[in-house]
């Protein structure tokens, strides 16, 4: 009544090309810290203690992820560069050593000062050598801002 069947299963190819044997994930992440007037001193210290505390999710080196952290006011700086620190020891001490410096809350130029200083190849910046590779920034702020010529025009540049 009911004649044989056959199931055949098929595997289908990778969707992601596999990354190469010799590379691991890597990731260039640089945090911009608002150590601006609104913040304060003390939820600086907060905000310091959650990028430190957050440095044990990753697997810091030259070959894995590299973290920079800038901090910004009236005025922007770079406290650490990627290239900088290979252990996740060393980069949580530099962020306990970052000072509280308020200011006003010049959130565009800083911005502009990641993405024309921080993310480049002379401070560690890796380009596309590995498949796996990403970079990213990430603003940290408790604070409100307080000078708002050109901060969109400015975000919309950032991209």
């Amino acid at each position: 009544m009911f004649g044989s069947f056959t199931v055949q299963a098929t595997t289908m190819p990778p969707t992601t090309p596999e990354p190469k044997a010799d590379c691991q994930a890597q990731a260039d992440i640089v945090f911009l810290l608002d150590a601006s007037g609104s913040v304060g001193s003390t939820n600086f210290g907060k905000v310091k203690s959650f990028v430190h505390d957050l440095m044990t999710s990753f697997d810091i080196g030259s070959n894995a992820v590299q973290i920079g952290v800038d901090t910004f006011q009236t005025n922007h700086k770079a406290e650490f560069e990627l290239n900088t620190y290979n252990t996740t020891r060393d980069v949580q001490a530099a962020i306990n050593s970052i000072t509280y410096a308020a200011g006003g809350t010049h959130t565009g130029e800083a911005l502009k000062f990641v993405r024309e200083h921080s993310f480049a190849a002379a401070q560690g910046m890796r380009f596309a050598s590995c498949t796996t590779l990403s970079s990213c920034n990430s603003v940290v702020s408790l604070g409100q801002r307080n000078v708002y010529s050109g901060f969109f025009r400015k975000v919309v540049a950032f991209r």
